[in-house]
């Protein structure tokens, strides 16, 4: 049981239940996983490809969803192009679930391998604390194994649904990452900048009303999370880590967030940095998240989906 005071890291212990016969496609799909992070980088792309284009005809609520993200974030575009990005955006969450097995299982040289340059790292450097965002991509797992690459950092983790995969994941991480938190823990996750860590933190979600404040993200007002301008008021710095997928592997840049002591305008100027990376790239941003499903009306802009809703509620009845 995972609470408040656990230490970072805590291992997923393996159990007869993960045995159950119930499992075994998993199983099965996790050898494949692990067979696939073998092979060469075009190879695997060009796998995940194929699995992202049977996710585009058999998820249909999500892609509704990033449809509707797309539709507010680029009004400017018209269908043909809001269908291009959500369909190049679906086949890339495909490569995602490839990508994640080149994290998980990828010795140090392939990554560094993989590694067409680290721009900025020096400003990571140092023994200071220091709040790391990170953009949620299509391939977020492999961000974090880049990102922290040569650098000892602590970052969260969300439970998955699936037990298979959350106990590779956790043990997975535990490996590469310092600090490796539930994210029950976020209390904890702050404590570790203070006392001089490397913490990373995904600010571009919606987390709700209770510690956000509604800001522009892109052309909409979006609920944003306030902690990254508590922290630079400690006197601690926000960098972002930006990184793009190409075609033989993937460019990283750090770039610091500048301190203001005004809330509106540094989360403002958070934002503004955030999206100018997605417009890099946006299909490689996971739009599949409600990223709007906080509206400063209480509207609500997604379809509904009953099944993911009643799942949710189980989920925070029993934490």
């Amino acid at each position: 049981m995972i609470d408040k005071k656990s230490p970072p890291n805590h291992p997923s212990k393996f159990s007869l239940e993960l045995l159950n016969p119930k499992y075994i496609l998993g199983w099965v799909g996790v050898a494949l996983l692990y067979f696939v992070s073998l092979m060469p980088f075009r190879l695997q792309i060009a796998i995940g490809r194929a699995i992202g284009k049977f996710l585009y005809i058999l998820g249909p609520k999500r892609r509704e969803i990033a449809r509707v993200n797309l539709e507010m974030c680029f009004p400017e575009k018209d269908h043909d192009e809001i269908e291009k990005i959500l369909k190049e955006n679906l086949i890339n969450t495909g490569i995602g679930i490839i990508e994640m097995g080149i994290a998980w299982w990828s010795s140090d040289r392939k990554i560094d391998d993989l590694t067409i340059h680290y721009k900025n790292k020096e400003i990571l450097e140092s023994d200071e604390g220091i709040l790391v965002l990170a953009k949620h991509t299509t391939h977020v797992e492999i961000d974090v194994r880049l990102m922290s690459r040569g650098l000892k950092m602590g970052g969260m983790y969300r439970p998955q649904k699936n037990k298979i995969i959350n106990h590779i994941m956790i043990n997975s991480r535990n490996k590469y990452i310092e600090g490796a938190f539930h994210h029950k823990q976020a209390s904890q996750t702050l404590d570790y900048v203070r006392i001089g860590k490397k913490m990373i933190y995904a600010a571009d979600q919606d987390f709700g009303s209770k510690y956000s404040i509604f800001v522009p993200f892109f052309t909409e007002n979006a609920s944003t999370i306030t902690i990254p301008h508590g922290i630079s008021q400690e006197g601690f710095k926000v960098v972002l880590i930006k990184i793009n997928r190409k075609k033989n592997g993937y460019e990283v840049e750090a770039k610091e967030i500048e301190p203001k002591e005004d809330q509106l305008e540094f989360l403002t100027n958070m934002n503004k940095t955030y999206t100018d990376s997605i417009i890099e790239s946006p299909e490689q941003f996971l739009w599949v998240h409600r990223r709007f499903k906080t509206r400063p009306d209480g509207s609500d802009v997604y379809p509904k989906w009953k099944s993911r809703e009643k799942r949710r509620q189980n989920e925070r009845r029993s934490s």
